[in-house]
């Protein structure tokens, strides 16, 4: 690592101090000292004060140029803020000033990184939270903190200079002691194997969660859902005998944010609720915003000393909620007896009522107003950490929180903003320039951008899909989008429908996630808003092509490569419409070979094995794979073959030689 410069500035005894410096070697002031410790693509640094010291900046600058070819990935403050790759002449934007009136009201601000960091007004300049990256088509420099513990590392970037920096968010923090400030990781090459190397060197143990599927109660019903309405959709999935793994409840259950255990609103208890959930078959899921409470909440009332305050010591609100009553805050979690509140919490809900998953909202709340002597990644980890030991060996969903305070210690974390119900929203997106809008859109950028990160600190929650018609705006196109999307790169899969309500198509196509199969060795590749990724289930190889953008677009694809899809083979190019996603099984040209089938929303996935003899072959499918299917293999010759005991005849088609094998009833009776 070549760092060029060191920027250090505080205050000590009312004067403000700045440094700089341009080697490591053996800095030694009269107030501080740094010890550097450099081997190959890692480096630490820590700061020594020698008298208590009241940090202002601590800065490393390197020369690094972009290339014209080279994205630049930017990972955003927090799930819900925006994370992709950037194309050099882009801009990230802070809130609109024009618009104060309203992001003032709903205190927007603090959603994200604007009341701390300020946004450079030009462009091909970024900002991205504990790693960064930069992608050719043929390899990925990775640039990734293992030091986020002590305060959040910030990776800026300016194209046009060539300036590459790292930043401790360290403004306000007061030191007396050791501050290990900055322990960084480099590494150039092929992106799985950088991105193992990178979570090799951070040292959290491999997430062992499983991927799971499931309902939510959120994005149908919001606040307004009631016993009935959770048994209603309880008894839909149980009667479907859909193997989901997880039912949860969210918002709305509570008598008010922040007084998770007073209910009203379901007569018989919340045990029961988690009882005929089991009975089911299902884990129990329960929503709760732990560091944050309400207007009208008891919290509020009552324990005013629990609230955090502003720099004139008044209660600081940090957001406004239409569906609540109005203002909420954020807890002062330095408050002992606010840690005593949320270990009743935690022990009445996973213990009294038995749940086995809690998803744990509004995380970034707790780290809005960091104490002198800590930084918001520091209170933020310490924060996760305590959640964790309440929890204990119950599963844990992370959400609104900055991601590398949840590393290794949940087991889903949401990486991507809330979907909406329809594809984008102009307001938030133009006008606003919100970056953690509830948009599907935005939702889908950050599912695949942050997708390196499923199965590593956690497995990736990207947020529910939705298929049905009600109170839903999105088009087929989009709808099918979300789902294959978030089926390719995540880890929980939910969903908040009414399936009571699905047509025989859209059950079809809802079931035909099933069984959920490991997605190995993904590459994306990203040209504008359009997307290929390349993935592996099992011994089967993938193409998805997502356009994300609003025009149509042609895609020119490998020349002689073929991909299929049922009753099609593509070669040559690719027509997508806007906010369409197609997805084919790499056609690999063997002499007899599975082509797909339409068992499975990844054709020919539900095979679970194929053996081949001369002119006999036996298929085993998968379980919970779709019962009416057709199974596609390419043959050498025309004729018969005996398949699972059944003679077929092999015929031309689609320029090949193709032998199909239907399996239960027939797909127009089904």
């Amino acid at each position: 690592m070549y760092i060029k410069k060191i920027n250090l500035s505080f205050w000590h005894k009312g004067t403000r101090k700045v440094y700089e410096f341009e080697s490591f070697s053996k800095i030694q002031e009269p107030l501080f000292s740094l010890e550097t410790v450099e081997k190959f693509n890692h480096i630490k640094i820590d700061l020594v004060p020698k008298e208590t010291l009241l940090l202002e900046s601590f800065v490393l600058t390197m020369k690094r140029k972009v290339r014209p070819s080279e994205k630049v990935f930017v990972n955003g403050y927090q799930t819900w803020t925006d994370s992709r790759e950037f194309e050099a002449d882009e801009q990230l934007f802070p809130l609109n000033p024009l618009m104060k009136p309203v992001t003032n009201r709903f205190r927007m601000k603090y959603y994200g990184d604007y009341h701390f960091y300020e946004y450079p007004q030009e462009q091909g300049t970024f900002h991205s939270y504990t790693y960064t990256y930069f992608r050719t088509d043929e390899t990925v420099e990775l640039w990734g903190s293992l030091m986020d513990k002590t305060g959040f590392t910030i990776f800026e970037t300016n194209v046009y200079t060539g300036s590459f920096q790292i930043a401790k968010d360290c403004k306000k923090l007061e030191i007396s002691e050791k501050y290990e400030a900055f322990e960084l990781f480099q590494k150039t090459g092929d992106t799985t194997k950088v991105w193992e190397d990178y979570f090799e060197a951070m040292g959290e143990e491999r997430s062992n969660a499983k991927a799971v599927s499931g309902w939510t109660s959120w994005y149908h019903h919001y606040t307004k859902i009631s016993e009935e309405i959770v048994l209603k959709n309880l008894a839909a999935f149980a009667y479907e005998e859909m193997p989901i793994d997880l039912f949860q409840i969210d918002d709305g259950y509570q008598k008010s944010v922040g007084d998770w255990t007073e209910n009203s609103k379901f007569p018989n208890g919340m045990k029961i609720l988690t009882d005929r959930i089991h009975q089911k078959g299902y884990k129990a899921g329960l929503w709760i915003a732990p560091f944050i409470c309400e207007e009208k909440s008891s919290i509020r009332i009552n324990h005013p000393e629990w609230i955090c305050r502003d720099e004139q010591g008044k209660p600081l609100s940090i957001g406004y909620s239409l569906d609540w009553s109005g203002n909420f805050y954020a807890l002062d979690f330095e408050n002992e007896d606010v840690k005593n509140h949320l270990r009743r919490t935690f022990i009445r809900i996973l213990e009294d009522w038995n749940f086995d998953m809690l998803k744990l909202d509004f995380l970034h709340a707790v780290a809005i107003v960091p104490p002198r002597h800590k930084t918001r990644g520091q209170v933020m980890r310490e924060a996760m950490e305590f959640l964790r030991e309440l929890a204990g060996d119950k599963l844990l969903l992370g959400c609104g929180v900055p991601l590398s305070s949840a590393f290794g210690l949940v087991d889903y974390c949401r990486i991507g903003a809330d979907v909406a119900l329809k594809w984008e929203d102009a307001l938030l997106e133009k006008r606003l320039r919100y970056r953690e809008r509830v948009s599907t859109k935005c939702s889908l950028n950050s599912t695949i951008g942050r997708h390196q990160l499923n199965g590593r600190f956690f497995l990736n929650d990207p947020d529910v899909f939705i298929l049905r018609n009600e109170n839903n705006s999105l088009s087929f196109t989009e709808k099918h989008s979300l789902f294959v999307l978030n089926q390719v790169m995540g880890g929980l899969l939910f969903t908040s429908d009414d399936i009571a309500t699905y047509d025989g198509k859209t059950l079809r196509l809802y079931s035909s996630q099933f069984p959920l199969l490991e997605k190995k060795n993904i590459v994306v590749n990203k040209e504008g808003e359009i997307y290929q990724i390349t993935f592996e289930i099992e011994d089967k190889k993938y193409f998805l092509c997502a356009n994300l953008s609003d025009k149509p677009y042609d895609l020119p694809l490998p020349e002689g490569q073929k991909y299929f899809a049922p009753k099609k083979i593509v070669s040559h190019s690719l027509h997508l419409f806007p906010h369409q996603t197609q997805i084919f099984k790499v056609v690999e040209g063997k002499e007899v070979e599975l082509l797909g089938s339409t068992g499975h929303l990844f054709t020919g996935a539900d095979v679970k094995k194929l053996s081949i003899e001369g002119q006999t072959i036996d298929i085993q499918r998968y379980d919970k794979s779709l019962k009416a299917a057709t199974i596609y293999l390419s043959v050498p010759i025309v004729g018969d073959y005996m398949v699972n005991g059944q003679l077929l005849a092999a015929t031309e088609q689609l320029g090949r030689v193709i032998l199909e094998v239907d399996f239960g009833e027939s797909e127009e009776e089904a």
